[in-house]
């Protein structure tokens, strides 16, 4: 980088707010050791911060009070656009910063339920950002990373997906936002998805899968879609390794599955933020055998 290098602080590379877990600045320093742009990128995120901290005590308590809002949602957007400047959107949108721009966001194996309004509620699942903003139709909530359930009655609502609109004033649905897509579930009532001239209406039960190109397609509908709010997976004929996949990604670690056992079926009702736990029931009916080699890793192989 010309003339610019990256500043460390005692957190790591400018990440220290206070509130970055080990485990944050771990995977800071991953992201930014992977791609020069990333670097680049938090070199400018490093310098927004740099400026705040310059403002005299006086006015940063100003611009930050509770109902300065207008003044962090203009911070948030310089910190995106500084790292989108560098990176392009599709890197910013895969990694973990989109926690720098949030109004809300969890760590993993937390999951929370938000009141946004009289009738309307949100719960976010674990290691997921939204943010939240209102004009004059409607609440505004747009998905950064992780899954969603709204839950709307007699409130008008748009969520942002990132790859279209999904409006409603009466309904519950869960999205799920993944690397190359959204899926979405549609529990109760009704609701319009849009993106550029497509408008698609839905009723309850009804799924979709909402890639980052190409045609929304239909996907069968899942009364359980919403179990992860009670902290629970429900398998139906899944593939195991489906069912680890959706393990790992609510913890810290590595769940390492033997390739032979990838196809195998399981169904059944499992724990979700406990994954040796689940993958312990799921040996009472499929011979595999699961083992843990210290506190980060899971093997699942043959019995």
């Amino acid at each position: 980088m010309k003339g610019r290098r990256v500043r460390p602080s005692r957190g790591g590379y400018c990440c220290n707010r206070g509130t970055a877990s080990a485990h944050d600045h771990a995977g800071l320093q991953a992201w930014l050791h992977a791609d020069e742009r990333h670097r680049k990128a938090w070199a400018r995120v490093c310098d927004v911060q740099q400026g705040v901290r310059q403002v005299p005590a006086p006015l940063a308590h100003a611009a930050f009070k509770p109902q300065s809002s207008g003044r962090r949602t203009m911070l948030r957007g310089v910190v995106a656009a500084a790292v989108a400047g560098a990176t392009g959107w599709g890197v910013y949108h895969h990694t973990p910063w989109q926690r720098l721009i949030a109004d809300r966001s969890t760590g993993l194996g937390e999951v929370r339920k938000i009141a946004i309004a009289p009738g309307l509620y949100v719960t976010l699942s674990s290691d997921t950002a939204i943010q939240i903003s209102r004009n004059a139709d409607r609440h505004l909530l747009r998905l950064l990373r992780g899954q969603v359930q709204v839950q709307a009655s007699a409130a008008a609502v748009q969520l942002d997906t990132g790859v279209g609109l999904a409006r409603t004033d009466r309904a519950r649905f869960c999205v799920r936002r993944g690397a190359h897509g959204c899926e979405l579930q549609l529990l109760d009532g009704g609701l319009v998805l849009e993106r550029e001239m497509n408008r698609t209406r839905l009723s309850a039960p009804q799924g979709m899968w909402l890639p980052d190109s190409g045609v929304w397609h239909q996907r069968p509908p899942n009364p359980d879609a919403g179990a992860w709010v009670d902290g629970l997976i429900v398998a139906h004929d899944w593939p195991l390794r489906m069912l680890v996949a959706r393990l790992a990604d609510h913890r810290r670690g590595v769940i390492h599955l033997d390739p032979e056992l990838a196809d195998t079926r399981v169904s059944g009702v499992f724990p979700l933020f406990d994954a040796e736990r689940a993958l312990k029931a799921v040996a009472h009916s499929v011979p595999i055998a699961v083992q843990r080699r210290g506190p980060f890793w899971l093997s699942v192989g043959q019995a």
